[in-house]
């Protein structure tokens, strides 16, 4: 009797986490919403990444004033970063780094269309094998280091890392390569964001990064929050680290 009241408590708490979670996902959609009016529609999949970490991402660029900020994998995101930066006119650079061709002329359509092409780098870098230096396994691929060292080599500095790809399934700790890469640029005061976090690989790159940079990530489930700044936090409201 007892177990199967401890199971039906479980499961209503199960229940009543999964829908605290849908209200901050809902409530940070309307607010990215406002940033673009009615008249604009972006895709929302399930490989997408998550309204409420978006949010999460805007905010720390202007409570954290983030000046330098590149992101692996484009998408919602990196519409809704060129819009706030278009919108505050914060003196900021955008780099988006995108591995599929397709997809890349779709991200670039859709930001000349909203007339945010100004605001971003677009840099088209295909998925090859990666520098040993960088990779976190024998088999490891990422984007083409080659192409993004000439994007980026004007680029002394950056606070603001977004990693949300490229796909997992391209190789084991596929999405690793982008902080030692990025190591030496980092800022005095910076911040990493890692998308897809409930994976076990994900968490082992967190596990690697944490080492690696010095700085422990503050783990909101379906993302991961890595900072070394003492300013004020940034994180939605109603969004809570697990």
């Amino acid at each position: 009797m007892f177990d199967s009241l401890k199971n039906r408590l479980r499961k209503v708490e199960k229940r009543l986490d999964y829908l605290a979670e849908m209200q901050g996902e809902n409530l940070a959609s309307l607010q990215l919403q406002k940033l673009f009016g009615d008249g604009f529609f972006m895709p929302l999949t399930s490989w997408s990444i998550s309204p409420a970490e978006v949010l999460h991402i805007c905010n720390d660029i202007e409570v954290n004033n983030r000046r330098s900020i590149i992101e692996f994998g484009s998408g919602y995101s990196t519409l809704c970063m060129a819009r706030m930066l278009q919108i505050t006119g914060r003196d900021a650079r955008l780099f988006s780094v995108e591995s599929d061709a397709s997809w890349f002329e779709s991200m670039n359509d859709a930001l000349k269309r909203n007339g945010l092409d100004e605001f971003v780098e677009l840099i088209f870098a295909p998925v090859v094998d990666a520098p040993p230096e960088i990779s976190m396994s024998e088999d490891g691929r990422w984007y083409d280091a080659d192409i993004l060292e000439k994007a980026l080599k004007n680029v002394d500095s950056v606070d603001l890392v977004v990693v949300d790809g490229p796909f997992g399934s391209v190789s084991s700790h596929a999405r690793y390569p982008a902080v030692p890469f990025l190591k030496s640029k980092l800022a005095d005061r910076f911040a990493v964001f890692l998308d897809d976090a409930t994976r076990p690989h994900e968490r082992k790159i967190a596990e690697r990064w944490k080492d690696l940079i010095g700085a422990d990530p503050k783990d909101f489930g379906r993302y991961m929050y890595f900072t070394n700044s003492k300013g004020f936090d940034s994180e939605p409201y109603g969004k809570m680290s697990v």
